[in-house]
C-alpha cells in the first residue's frame, strides 16, 4: 500500500515533513488512533482497520503483561466485575 503513495512522488512536501515529525512525538496510544482515523480518511474497508486496531491493542496488551504492568484474573472474579453492581 504505502510503494503506491512512494513511487513517483519524489521529495516529500515540508508540510508532510512536519506533520509526520510531530505524529512520530505522540504517544503510541495517539499515534494508533491517528492511523484509524487516517485509514478512514482514505477509504479503506472497516475491517481492515478493525484488524490492524485491535492487532495493534493484543500486542499493547500482551506486552503490557510481560513487563508485569497488568494482570490476568479467573472467571469468577472476571464474571462478578462484569455482572454485579
Amino acid at each position: 500500500m504505502v510503494t503506491r503513495y512512494t513511487q513517483g512522488m519524489g521529495t516529500t512536501s515540508t508540510v508532510y515533513q512536519a506533520v509526520r515529525e510531530q505524529a512520530l512525538k505522540l504517544g503510541e496510544d495517539e499515534r494508533e488512533l491517528l492511523m484509524v482515523e487516517l485509514g478512514m480518511s482514505l477509504g479503506e474497508s472497516s475491517s481492515d482497520l478493525d484488524v490492524a486496531f485491535w492487532a495493534a491493542e493484543v500486542k499493547r496488551r500482551i506486552d503490557s503483561l510481560d513487563a508485569g504492568e497488568s494482570g490476568v484474573v479467573g472467571w469468577d472474579e472476571a464474571e462478578k466485575l462484569i455482572f454485579d453492581d
